[in-house]
C-alpha cells in the first residue's frame, strides 16, 4: 500500500476551487492500493503537517494552496513548509506542488536535501473562473480546464507514471485546453485564458529524478 498526503486548506476562492478538484483525486481508481491521508481545512496546519511526514511516511505528498520562492502555504496562508527549515521532512518522496513559484528555490533546496522528485511552478500558477460559478466549482468549465490540467499530473504519478511522465501528460492536457480557446467559440477574455494556461504548462518543472515512481 502506498500512503499519499494530500493538503486542502479550502480557506479562499481560489483553496476552494483546488479543495473541490482535489476531491476529483481520491474518487479515481487506482491499479496500486493508495491510502490517502487527507487534510483539510483549518487541518491544514505546520504541526499536522509536519506530524505526518514524519510518522506516517507517505511515498506521495500532494501540496494545494498558496505559496512563494521560499515557501508552501496551508490554511488562511499559514506557513507549512519553509527553505532551509524544514524541507528535509520531504526527503525520499515525490512531491507535488499546486503552489505559486515554489519550484523556484523551496523545490531545488528539498531535492539537494533529498527528495526524490520535487514537480511543481517555477513562477506563479495562474487560473481564470467564471463568476457565475464561482459557487459550484465544479460547474465552472474555465477553471476546469486550469485544475483538471493539474489533476492529470496527480492522477499519473497515483497510477504509477514517473515524475517525467505525469509532467508530460499534465503538459499535453494544458496544451489540448489552450487550444479550446483559441480555435473553438471564442468569446471576450478567450486569448487571455489561453496565454494563462499556456503560461502554467510552460513554468511547471520537473526537479530531482524525472524517472521516480511509486512501486
Amino acid at each position: 500500500m502506498i500512503k499519499c498526503l494530500i493538503t486542502q486548506p479550502n480557506s479562499d476562492k481560489v483553496t476552494s476551487y483546488l479543495f473541490h478538484f482535489g476531491k476529483e483525486i481520491l474518487k479515481e481508481i487506482y491499479p496500486i492500493k493508495i491510502q490517502f491521508m487527507n487534510l483539510e481545512g483549518e487541518k491544514v496546519n505546520k504541526n499536522n503537517v509536519e506530524s505526518y511526514l514524519k510518522k506516517q511516511d507517505p511515498k506521495i505528498v500532494l501540496f494545494n494552496g498558496h505559496g512563494d520562492d521560499w515557501t508552501i502555504c496551508g490554511y488562511k496562508d499559514k506557513d507549512l513548509i519553509m527553505m532551509n527549515e524544514n524541507e528535509d521532512l520531504l526527503k525520499e518522496k515525490i512531491v507535488y506542488s499546486l503552489s505559486c513559484s515554489s519550484a523556484a528555490k523551496l523545490g531545488q533546496s528539498a531535492v539537494l536535501k533529498g527528495t526524490k522528485a520535487f514537480i511543481g511552478y517555477s513562477d506563479s500558477f495562474m487560473i481564470y473562473t467564471d463568476s457565475e460559478r464561482e459557487a459550484t466549482p465544479l460547474k465552472d468549465s474555465i477553471a476546469a480546464s486550469f485544475l483538471k490540467s493539474s489533476n492529470k499530473l496527480s492522477i499519473s504519478l497515483l497510477n504509477g507514471k514517473s515524475a517525467n511522465e505525469s509532467s508530460e501528460k499534465s503538459k499535453e492536457e494544458f496544451q489540448k485546453e489552450t487550444k479550446k480557446y483559441l480555435t473553438g467559440r471564442l468569446f471576450e477574455g478567450s486569448e487571455r485564458i489561453a496565454m494563462a494556461l499556456l503560461w502554467n504548462m510552460d513554468n511547471q518543472v520537473v526537479l530531482g529524478d524525472p524517472e521516480a515512481k511509486i512501486e
